[in-house]
């Protein structure tokens, strides 16, 4: 007799995006975002050879297991659109996104925002960056801290608050994350053809957003 039990997730874990240079990529990830070198992988014949990818694993806001995954497609620095591809948002530990727009703009990084976010929206405001390969990464400050310790001297960050995932069909996609993942529908993210769920064990966000096709930087880490 099959199971009736639906699944939940704990939280969102972990995350990997591709890199061209993982030395230029850790020169970003290992400072500005306080990433700790946790383990390499695939750093033997089968890496040098493309088989698998090469990744370097870090313990990044409380999360062990950011991933940077070397790739031999050529990645644009400049995304073709905003927010391309999947977007980790990484909840910061401050009371507003100042000291860490001032740090961006000192390391000239590609950012914009902040983004304010009307109440009763989790997320009060958001800074956008580009890291070196041009892959999004959102800092933002939730109005339901987490009680995590922050992780990081540039950029305190506590976790992964939320990830930004593109889809074609926005009520398939809605229907499958719910219903495979146990998520939850709540307060929503505000933006144009998108839709929120939640992780209702963690608060995490997954926010769904319509596309006409999926970037391929998600279908390569």
């Amino acid at each position: 007799m099959a199971s009736t039990e639906k699944v939940t997730i704990e939280r969102i874990d972990h995350g990997v995006v591709p890199s061209n240079d993982l030395g230029r990529a850790h020169r970003f990830w290992g400072s500005f975002m306080g990433g700790e070198i946790d383990h390499l992988t695939n750093l033997n014949l089968r890496g040098l050879n493309r088989e698998v990818p090469q990744i370097i694993f870090y313990t990044l806001a409380n999360h062990k297991g950011w991933g940077i995954a070397l790739q031999d497609f050529p990645i644009s620095s400049t995304p073709s659109r905003q927010l391309e591809g999947v977007v980790y948002g990484f909840e910061v530990a401050a009371e507003n996104l100042a000291p860490v727009t001032r740090a961006a703009e000192e390391r000239k990084l590609k950012w914009h925002g902040p983004v304010e976010y009307p109440s009763p929206c989790p997320i009060k405001e958001s800074l956008f960056l580009l890291d070196p390969d041009g892959n999004t990464v959102e800092l933002s400050i939730r109005r339901d801290p987490s009680r995590e310790p922050p992780q990081g001297k540039i950029v305190p960050l506590r976790r992964i608050s939320h990830v930004r995932v593109e889809v074609t069909d926005l009520e398939q996609g809605r229907n499958w994350y719910r219903d495979t993942f146990g998520l939850t529908e709540d307060k929503q993210v505000p933006g144009d053809k998108q839709f929120t769920l939640m992780v209702p064990n963690s608060g995490q966000l997954v926010i769904l957003r319509k596309v006409d096709q999926v970037a391929e930087r998600s279908t390569r880490a």
